[in-house]
């Protein structure tokens, strides 16, 4: 499943290729064909992500635009028709048309057709949640697919698209997301409610609510950093990397990590979370941590300081790293130096 990162920047990719635009919707799969028909026709406005959720708002054409031509809405504005996506473990964008060459940075790559040049990634996920299609220039393009996004030289609908979108300078594809839904303004902020702060968006007053939130549970502190509604974005290479970098043990209760220690956990999050969605990469290990070369045989340090890192020693303290399952999840951290 993405990072929020991810969905930070698939939102700004969206409203590059079609803020501003009326969208031609439709859903090839069927099953989204009565939201499609209720944003066929309008506008698309500026995409709000708030953890790994995606708030598009879509308007009449009537509506007057910013400066830019993007018509900017705030999040819940009744006057828009919203679409709410949750990419899941296996929704994928993918993108074609004129528009997408003038994207750019870390995670895009070109590939000649659908199926060349996919590459597992590190924790053995599958390049796709985002792909970008037009012909492949001669050189390619450089860059990691942290971001999982691949230039291809062409794109179809399928039997599994379940949206659908035209607009002037580009088509986006949507497939096997988790949520895919039109939503009231009201029921966009019954969903926010539910969420909690987003280190990436960092409004006011948001670490307090942050640490208020985890000093509440009396569950492991490394339970806490991935329940979203506590703090909306982070996943689990967030998770290990930012409780190494502030020397947090995701085993000690939550209730027993002191204001000061998660202040510094937020303020991490909001640094490596919105940094990386500028990157497209995620790297959370500190530079002066990382060496140079990097050892043979463990290329996770690269990027990682403690993430799948299993067996091998701290670049802080020499201890081993190690591994278990919390919660169903995969969990490393470093029994020296995190307390």
């Amino acid at each position: 499943m993405p990072e929020g990162h991810a969905i930070h920047r698939h939102g700004r990719i969206l409203t590059a290729l079609f803020g501003g635009d009326a969208v031609a919707a439709s859903s090839p799969q069927g099953r989204f064909a009565e939201g499609a028909a209720l944003l066929d026709g309008l506008r698309a406005g500026r995409a709000h992500a708030w953890g790994k959720h995606l708030f598009w708002p879509f308007l009449s054409t009537s509506e007057q635009a910013a400066a830019d031509g993007i018509p900017t809405v705030e999040l819940g504005d009744p006057q828009a028709t919203w679409l709410h996506i949750h990419l899941g473990l296996y929704g994928k964008w993918a993108f074609a048309g004129p528009g997408v060459a003038g994207l750019h940075g870390a995670g895009i790559r070109v590939s000649p057709t659908e199926d060349s040049g996919m590459r597992k990634t590190i924790d053995g996920g599958q390049d796709g949640t985002t792909r970008l299609v037009e012909a492949a220039p001669a050189g390619g393009r450089d860059g990691l697919p942290e971001d999982n996004i691949q230039v291809l030289g062409e794109l179809a609908t399928t039997p599994t698209t379940r949206l659908r979108l035209a607009g002037p300078e580009a088509v986006a594809q949507l497939t096997g997301p988790a949520r895919c839904e039109i939503l009231s303004g009201e029921e966009v902020l019954g969903v926010i409610a539910r969420l909690g702060p987003d280190p990436i968006r960092n409004e006011e007053g948001d670490r307090q609510r942050f640490v208020a939130g985890a000093r509440r549970r009396k569950i492991p502190a490394g339970q806490v950093v991935m329940d979203q509604a506590v703090v909306a974005g982070p996943g689990n290479i967030y998770r290990a990397d930012c409780l190494w970098r502030t020397g947090i043990s995701p085993l000690r209760p939550a209730n027993k990590v002191s204001e000061s220690r998660y202040r510094e956990l937020w303020d991490d999050l909001v640094l490596c979370m919105g940094r990386d969605v500028d990157s497209g990469i995620i790297v959370t290990i500190p530079p002066e941590f990382q060496p140079d070369p990097i050892p043979e045989g463990d290329p996770e340090l690269s990027r990682f300081a403690v993430y799948h890192r299993t067996g091998r020693p701290c670049v802080r303290c020499g201890a081993i790293i190690r591994e278990e399952l919390m919660a169903g999840r995969r969990l490393f951290w470093c029994p020296g130096c995190q307390r």
